[in-house]
Formats: structure tokens, sequence, C-alpha cells
């Protein structure tokens, strides 16, 4: 947890709760990027207040294979298509899920975003603000939806920037994910494409597809 206290203690209105996302960036770490160069009104005018997540960055770790454990897996992966290829990733996909299971089996259940959400109702209750004032991005945007929906008349103002759907990331992964991969495939193509006729890009030798 940290806290960086407004500048202006006369004009302050309360405490802005602020992630940015990942999921798995340190949202204490993120405190000082919006401290110090975001609009000057929010660090004169809140105290900037940002919490690692349950199993992020200095709150405790979800263990899963240790470091030679995770080389030898990695040591056998192919990037190109293999028969067998899903079957093994099914194998490996147990493997790592077994290990998180022995070394952190006691965290595990309490991992997850409505847990992340109410431990940010607890902390506003204890920095002594009625309600909330947050700002989210990426996946941080999850969380300030989770939290819209887990204490709707405890917000005073929610800013969520690069937001997720929720529906259809709660309920639908692979849809959301198709997208992603649509989208991602996009601009890979545009990249492509300007390569094969920029004479600045060196990638492909000049067929970068």
């Amino acid at each position: 947890l940290k806290r960086h206290l407004a500048t202006d203690s006369k004009h302050r209105i309360g405490s802005l709760f602020v992630n940015p996302g990942g999921p798995g960036d340190s949202a204490a770490e993120f405190v000082n990027i919006v401290a110090s160069k975001f609009p000057a009104e929010l660090a004169s005018r809140f105290d900037i207040v940002g919490f690692d997540p349950r199993g992020v960055a200095d709150s405790g770790h979800v263990t899963c294979m240790t470091a030679e454990e995770t080389q030898q897996a990695w040591a056998g992966v192919s990037a190109s298509v293999q028969p067998g290829a899903f079957e093994r990733g099914q194998r490996a996909a147990e493997r790592f899920n077994a290990a998180c299971q022995k070394r952190s089996g006691d965290l595990l259940p309490y991992i997850g975003t409505e847990y992340v959400a109410r431990d940010m109702d607890l902390l506003r209750a204890a920095v002594g603000d009625q309600k909330l004032n947050y700002f989210g991005v990426s996946f941080g945007t999850f969380i300030g939806t989770v939290y819209a929906n887990l204490f709707p008349t405890r917000i005073r103002v929610m800013a969520l920037d690069g937001a997720y759907d929720p529906e259809a990331y709660a309920n639908n992964p692979y849809k959301y994910d198709y997208w992603q991969y649509v989208a991602l495939e996009g601009a890979l193509h545009r990249f492509l494409d300007w390569c094969a006729t920029s004479p600045d890009c060196p990638f492909g030798h000049g067929e970068p597809a």
C-alpha cells in the first residue's frame, strides 16, 4: 500500500485510488506516476492511494513451479505446429496447475477480482472516505466495474481508461480473446505491409510477411 498525501490540505477532496491494470502491475508504484506526471490538481487535492492486489508485486505471491522447473518446461516448447502439440500443451498446463496447487493451494481460492474490489472498499473506509474516488487503466477498469457492481452507492467518481467489456471478459472469454487476436493480427499485417514498401525497414530482407 502506498499513499501520496495531497499537497494542498486546505482544498483536499479526499483519496483517489488508482490501479494500472496488467493484470499484475504494481498499483503502489503507479502512485508515483499519477502524482508526478498527471495534472497537478490531482496530487494537489487528492491523496493518491495504490495497493498491490492479492498475488501482485509486494502482496503475497502465488508460487507455482520453481525456476528450474519453469526452465525445463519452456525447454520442451516448440513454436512450430506439430502432431500432438495440443495434447502436450494440455499436459504442461496440468503440471503447472498441480505445482500451483502444491505450493499455493491455501491462497488460490482467495485470489480474484472480487476480493480485490472488497479489499479496496475496506481501504476506502480505512482512509475515512464515505465514497470512493477511483482511476483504473486496462485491467484496472475491470476492478472498477466489479466494485461498482458490488457497491454502487459507495462511488463518488470513477474514471475507467481503456475499459474491458465485463460481460465478454467474465462470461465469454473465448469471444473476448478472439477479438483481441483479430486486432493484434491486423496490427501485425499493417506493420508488414508498411515494411514491404519502406526502405527504412530491414526486417525480412524485402519479404517481411
